[in-house]
C-alpha cells in the first residue's frame, strides 16, 4: 500500500466497476478479467519501451491505457496519461515518473478488486 494515496486515483473502489458494468455480474466478471488479463502485459511493454526508450511505442500503449483509466472514471489518472502521452509524441519522457505513480496505483487498485 501506498504510504500517501495517490491523487490520480483517489476515490477508486469497486464501485466504479459496478458503475460501469450497471451491476451487471457478467459486464463486472469481464471488466475485471480485462484488467487482470490485459494490464499486467500492457504493463510490462510499457517498461520495455520506456527501458529502450521508444517513445512511439510508448506513445500508442499510453494512449491506449489512457482510455481504460477514462472509462473506470479516473479523470485525473486519465489526464495524467495524456499528458505523458502528448510529450511521447514529441519524444520527451517528462511526465514518465508521474505516469509510473499511475501505473502504480493502478496495479495495487487492481490487485484490491480480486
Amino acid at each position: 500500500m501506498l504510504e500517501n494515496p495517490n491523487p490520480y486515483l483517489l476515490g477508486f473502489t469497486s464501485q466504479n466497476i459496478d458503475q460501469l458494468s450497471g451491476d451487471d455480474a457478467g459486464i463486472k466478471r469481464r471488466i475485471l478479467s480485462i484488467l487482470n488479463e490485459e494490464y499486467p502485459l500492457e504493463r510490462e511493454q510499457y517498461n520495455a519501451y520506456k527501458e529502450s526508450k521508444d517513445s512511439l511505442g510508448a506513445f500508442i500503449l499510453v494512449s491506449k491505457l489512457k482510455h481504460k483509466l477514462g472509462l473506470l472514471g479516473l479523470d485525473k489518472a486519465y489526464d495524467g496519461a495524456t499528458s505523458h502521452a502528448n510529450a511521447l509524441r514529441e519524444g520527451s519522457w517528462v511526465h514518465m515518473d508521474d505516469f509510473d505513480r499511475i501505473l502504480q496505483a493502478l496495479e495495487q487498485s487492481i490487485l484490491s478488486l480480486k
